[in-house]
């Protein structure tokens, strides 16, 4: 996730990678065929990791009864921990730019993005919104959320997100229409 970040997909080699991940060049490529093979097994595993940290986030807050507000806030702050890793905003946006070529990575970022969004929904719905306004609300807060990354990303900045993400989703999540 760092050599994509720093490189984008096309930029990236085995070599950089190899380097990075501090193995010599023939023990990576034993183990990945080629490129894509390799970009495809690290991207499962980025969006395997993110989803099942967010799931059981949500488990935990569920289990816990916890209140609205304790689930909103601890779904912004899963929000911002994923954008807080370094490289993982700009990898992501180089993921689902691919998508757009690479029905491979088309998959995979569409898997990341319902993933997101499904958990979402479930956080809201767990705070109480209902099934229907938790489906549009989701879906809008990833929308936010993505045009935040992607104005982040433009300004070199692709760790941070306004601080006043967790009101906007706050917002979203109590409000009953959408125009």
């Amino acid at each position: 996730m760092q050599v994509i970040s720093e490189r984008g997909l096309q930029g990236l080699t085995m070599r950089d990678v190899a380097t990075v991940a501090e193995m010599s060049l023939g023990l990576t490529t034993y183990h990945f065929a080629d490129r894509d093979a390799l970009l495809r097994e690290t991207l499962q595993r980025f969006v395997d990791t993110e989803l099942e940290r967010y799931e059981r986030l949500l488990a935990n807050l569920t289990e816990a009864h916890a209140s609205v507000a304790e689930i909103l806030d601890a779904l912004v702050a899963g929000i911002r921990a994923t954008f807080r890793r370094p490289g993982y905003t700009v990898a992501l946006l180089e993921v689902c730019l691919a998508g757009a070529r690479d029905p491979a990575m088309s998959t995979i970022a569409t898997r990341c993005i319902d993933g997101y969004r499904q958990l979402t929904e479930h956080a809201l719905i767990a705070a109480g919104v209902s099934s229907d306004q938790a489906s549009v609300t989701a879906r809008w807060a990833m929308v936010l959320v993505d045009g935040f990354a992607t104005q982040a990303a433009a300004r070199g900045t692709p760790t941070q997100l306004p601080a006043d993400i967790g009101d906007a989703i706050r917002t979203l999540a109590h409000a009953r229409s959408f125009l």
